[in-house]
């Protein structure tokens, strides 16, 4: 067996990795880690759980993605329009394009003109469908 499939071989695969075990790193935050803990092969399992840590320590993704829609919560009934949901989602953050936002709603079942953001952000950190 070759050894080198034993490491995270570029920052894109740690991203997809951490991602795929229900973390949320950016782009900056992957390439930070990737930058820290690389060596010649790569980044090996010791320090893959390493940056899991580093990384659980630091993001609390749910309560701040809940925060950013409860600001615009005007009424603090869980709804908020879907026209400030779109402009939170295109602005803010990682940028995304409206169909990306779009196809969120309809996987999360909030077609209307009000979004039960709750039900939006369980969507957005649960991990991708395997088929």
């Amino acid at each position: 067996m070759n050894n080198v499939s034993h490491y995270i071989v570029n920052e894109k695969s740690l991203r997809f990795t951490m991602r795929s075990l229900g973390f949320s790193p950016t782009i900056e935050e992957s390439v930070k880690y990737w930058n820290k803990y690389k060596s010649t092969n790569g980044i090996p399992f010791d320090q893959f759980l390493n940056i899991l840590y580093d990384h659980s320590r630091a993001e609390d993704c749910e309560n701040e993605i809940m925060a950013a829609f409860a600001a615009q919560d005007r009424k603090k009934n869980g709804l908020i329009s879907a026209a400030d949901f779109k402009a939170i989602m295109c602005n803010s953050g990682e940028k995304v394009n409206a169909r990306m936002v779009e196809a969120v709603l309809r996987e999360s079942g909030q077609t209307g003109s009000q979004i039960r953001y709750a039900e939006v952000v369980r969507t957005l950190l649960s991990p991708p469908t395997d088929y």
